[in-house]
């Protein structure tokens, strides 16, 4: 599929007009490139901006394609004027707004002809087992989990601070009323102003959940616009396939353990106990059906998963036995 029908389907999604081949399509297109990203959010800005379109005004495409080919050229003539190597990524990226033209004014959003050049995107990845940190231009602190991609621009120069994530990271986000700070996932689109939150989004996943730890979180569906507000200590999923958005009631605040290298029990059943280990070490565990009467209590500081295992084995007298990166544990507590 070429670049032209790619941009179609973003002018289908922010009209929530796509089906699910076309979304799994589109995504699959934003995920290959940041630069494919970096295009779909000016179109998106461009589509916003369309809000104060006069359907009288009239553009001559082809006037619009030389005035850019004329920006691109003296762009490349200054450039070369100072001494600077054009890298042909630039022209790249020039060209693939260039594509999107003759769609945009079709639509009414000439402005984006006459926008400036995209702000350089910077992508952090991490890989197996391995996490990173790093802090913004605005002094936004972002912790990134394993097996995720982090895409961001080198500085905040529009009227928001916007930012694409795959996978799970943590947010500490600087506070700047007049800048709210935005997180898109490939379905859903986080915004907040100032505050402490978890994203995960993961590839395998079929949903966006967000647990904020402190300030104020708005969590959306990109194709539907519905929303919902969550505070400190609550949780929110998108789910994908229904394509709703719900506060859920109950949090386990270990699903920052990853985060704050900290794992707490208070009198929580072993199932509970068994969901929140193999989240965060990457394991499988099974766990007879009457352990759901054993209720483990305990706070685990750099948490070690051979450790709890057997804090939970000497207690409550069940028997484990371990394969590679599972385990099975066999005995359970009477009603």
């Amino acid at each position: 599929m070429d670049q032209e029908k790619y941009i179609a389907l973003l002018y289908k999604q922010l009209q929530g007009e796509l089906n699910l081949i076309e979304n799994t399509l589109l995504n699959k297109w934003l995920d290959e490139a940041a630069i494919n990203r970096v295009l779909a959010q000016k179109i998106k800005e461009d589509w916003e901006l369309s809000e104060r379109y006069n359907p009288d005004i009239e553009v001559d495409i082809d006037k619009e394609f030389n005035l850019l080919q004329q920006r691109i050229e003296k762009e490349e003539k200054i450039a070369t004027l100072k001494g600077k190597i054009v890298p042909v990524k630039r022209r790249t990226q020039w060209w693939s707004y260039a594509a999107a033209i003759a769609l945009l004014v079709g639509l009414g959003t000439w402005l984006f002809v006459n926008q400036s050049v995209t702000t350089p995107q910077l992508v952090l990845t991490t890989a197996s087992e391995e996490q990173k940190e790093i802090q913004l231009a605005d002094g936004t602190k972002v912790w990134l989990n394993a097996q995720s991609s982090f895409t961001y621009p080198e500085y905040f120069d529009g009227t928001s601070r916007q930012v694409y994530l795959k996978g799970e990271a943590f947010f500490d986000v600087s506070r700047d009323v007049t800048k709210p700070f935005i997180i898109k996932t490939s379905n859903s689109s986080i915004e907040v102003l100032g505050t402490s939150f978890n994203v995960q989004a993961l590839p395998s996943n079929n949903y966006t959940e967000v647990v904020v730890k402190t300030g104020k979180v708005r969590l959306a569906a990109l194709s539907t616009k519905q929303s919902v507000d969550l505070i400190a200590n609550e949780k929110g999923i998108h789910q994908y396939p229904i394509n709703q958005v719900n506060k859920v009631e109950e949090t386990d605040m270990n699903e920052l353990a990853w985060k704050s290298k900290v794992l707490f029990f208070k009198n929580t059943p072993i199932p509970e106990v068994v969901e929140s280990l193999e989240r965060l070490f990457n394991v499988s565990i099974q766990a007879t059906a009457n352990s759901q009467n054993c209720l483990f209590t305990g706070r685990f500081k750099e948490p070690n998963l051979d450790m709890i295992i057997k804090a939970i084995s000497e207690e409550f007298n069940i028997k484990v036995r371990k394969n590679n990166t599972s385990y099975q544990l066999e005995g359970g507590c009477p009603m």
